[in-house]
């Protein structure tokens, strides 16, 4: 009975230790290595994070859909996934500030989500995700399989490559395996230089943008992650705070454990 306790043990802190060490990676190969790429004609290309300016540019022209599609490609070679629950997670803030639905944050920072029934997304992708959402359960706190929300994202992924297909950011290899092509490349580095540029963000400067781009850049926030550094824009003593930025505070909270596994 000892040893099986012990075993129990063991598995348990592995199981931690292993998850700890993805988070310290994604956090890692966002933050300190920089960029790695195979390009279509088979160039090896690399650019250090130490290299990359910050630029308050949004990624691929504010095209949520090209950027999530650019991040799948960025992070493929070092076997990492998308931000599928940032991408959930922008699309709900979008939501909320249309009026689709309402979150409410408790004392102890949960938070709770109501659909208003009146209302509903008009783009049927995103109609497909609302479904999704209030069939499992979201508005009662419901776990939502992470298999359900990536088969979605993927369709995300879909529209993203077309995107980027048009645009000529991305193509195919010989070996017909799709990549970044240089002047996507180029691109994608807007990624870190936004996330430099959103890390060193005060409450001060984003006070002085317009509505519009307070929506644009927390989008991209949500999307890459930045979820930490939304929370720290916010002046808890201030009174002043505006309400875009509290949504979008509450919004990452409803995956924040799924986003950090």
């Amino acid at each position: 009975m000892f040893e099986l306790i012990v075993i129990v043990i063991l598995i348990a802190v592995v199981i931690l230790l292993m998850r700890v060490f993805r988070s310290f990676m994604i956090r890692r190969s966002k933050i300190n290595l920089g960029v790695i790429q195979i390009l279509n004609d088979g160039a090896l290309v690399e650019t250090l994070n130490k290299d990359i300016m910050a630029s308050s540019d949004l990624p691929f022209n504010g095209s949520v859909k090209a950027s999530f599609f650019a991040s799948y490609l960025t992070l493929r070679e070092s076997g990492f996934s998308a931000n599928h629950y940032g991408l959930v997670s922008a699309y709900l803030f979008k939501w909320e500030t249309e009026g689709i639905l309402q979150t409410e944050m408790t004392k102890d920072s949960l938070v709770y989500l109501t659909f208003i029934d009146e209302q509903k997304p008009t783009a049927e992708i995103e109609l497909e995700l609302y479904e999704i959402l209030k069939s499992n359960g979201i508005e009662d706190g419901g776990y939502i399989e992470r298999t359900v929300l990536h088969d979605w994202s993927k369709k995300i992924l879909a529209l993203g490559e077309q995107e980027l297909l048009e645009t000529g950011d991305v193509a195919f290899d010989q070996k017909n395996r799709i990549r970044f092509t240089r002047q996507g490349y180029n691109k994608s580095l807007s990624h870190p230089s936004f996330e430099k540029y959103f890390e060193h963000l005060s409450s001060t400067t984003f006070n002085e943008m317009d509505d519009q781009r307070q929506l644009q850049e927390l989008s991209f926030a949500l999307l890459l992650d930045l979820t930490e550094e939304i929370a720290e824009i916010i002046e808890p003593s201030s009174s002043e705070t505006p309400e875009i930025l509290k949504i979008a505070n509450r919004v990452w909270r409803i995956f924040k454990e799924e986003m950090r596994g």
